[in-house]
């Protein structure tokens, strides 16, 4: 499948509903494999919102790599500049999302966006050092980021509703 990548703007209208129903639909896919509980539900419907991307994108702190096809999006990674990592004396860009549609999954698409990503972290920082945290049950994500050179450097816990979940902290390079 052809796809292409670009830097998501300010002025992208259109980016906003699409980045809001694209993550919804993969986060669900991804941490609701067991079902949908009320604080899963509460937690995908107020964070995935119309209202948060459009502030993702006017926000000078973050950037919003997208990956389309035919005006289709597909994917995206998220980059904050201004996050602090949870594991002490680590520095860099945060990965904070790196997404791709399901259907769309082993055609390179993760793989480019994660090789944009940590080019604009480069050209950021001058450093190019990044980081990331992935829920500790998510294999294919984990071995994703193994194979790109991506190191596990510690854990840290997500928390929804009270309830941790475990998360590892990768860093690259």
């Amino acid at each position: 499948m052809p796809f292409s990548l670009r830097l998501a703007s300010s002025c992208d209208h259109e980016a906003a509903p699409t980045l809001a129903a694209l993550s919804l639909q993969v986060w669900l896919d991804t941490y609701a494999a067991a079902g949908i509980r009320s604080a899963l539900a509460k937690y995908a419907l107020e964070e995935f919102t119309e209202q948060r991307f459009q502030a993702c994108l006017a926000d000078p702190g973050i950037r919003l790599l997208l990956a389309e096809c035919d005006g289709h999006l597909l994917g995206y990674a998220r980059l904050d500049l201004a996050a602090t990592c949870p594991v002490a004396g680590v520095e860099g860009v945060e990965l904070a999302t790196l997404y791709v549609q399901r259907h769309a999954a082993g055609q390179g698409i993760g793989s480019a966006l994660l090789a944009q990503a940590e080019q604009q972290a480069r050209s950021l920082t001058g450093i190019g050092r990044m980081w990331l945290t992935v829920y500790a049950g998510n294999e294919r994500a984990r071995t994703f980021y193994a194979r790109q050179g991506w190191r596990d450097i510690g854990s840290t816990d997500f928390v929804i509703d009270g309830e941790c979940h475990p998360n590892r902290v990768l860093a690259w390079p």
